[in-house]
């Protein structure tokens, strides 16, 4: 975000969504395994969970990029999980609370990011077969 604010770009766009791609599906993961480990359900990592992390970042990355109905969700749904936090900056700094959706650009050519949920499913099983050990 901050080199997107200073550089704005072609490139600052595609790396951004490189890196939602990267971490998003394992903070999935790990929020899934704090809700388990709360409910005293947590049996350690699962590569299935892994897979749904990943596939449903792939689906919603490829709907608000793709579709208008997908980007105007993905927008407004950003913004009511921000909404608590542009609260508290508002009661602070006595500014506007209103809830405005999130801006999007949507750029077909952004799908090519979709590589990079290679990488937390590569680094999530290896760290489901070194925790787990038989689990493929």
């Amino acid at each position: 975000h901050v080199f997107k604010a200073r550089f704005g770009s072609v490139w600052t766009g595609k790396l951004s969504d490189f890196a939602g791609l990267t971490y998003f599906p394992l903070l999935l993961q790990a929020l899934w395994e704090l809700w388990a480990a709360r409910r005293g359900r947590y049996v350690g990592p699962s590569l299935s969970e892994l897979v749904v992390s990943v596939v449903a970042t792939g689906i919603v990355f490829s709907l608000s990029k793709g579709t208008e109905m997908g980007a105007a969700a993905y927008g407004w749904g950003l913004a009511v999980l921000q909404w608590p936090f542009v609260f508290l900056y508002g009661a602070v700094t006595d500014s506007d609370l209103s809830l405005r959706p999130v801006a999007l650009t949507r750029d077909l050519t952004d799908l090519v990011a979709l590589c990079a949920l290679g990488l937390p499913l590569c680094c999530g099983r290896h760290r489901v077969r070194s925790q787990v050990g038989d689990e493929p």
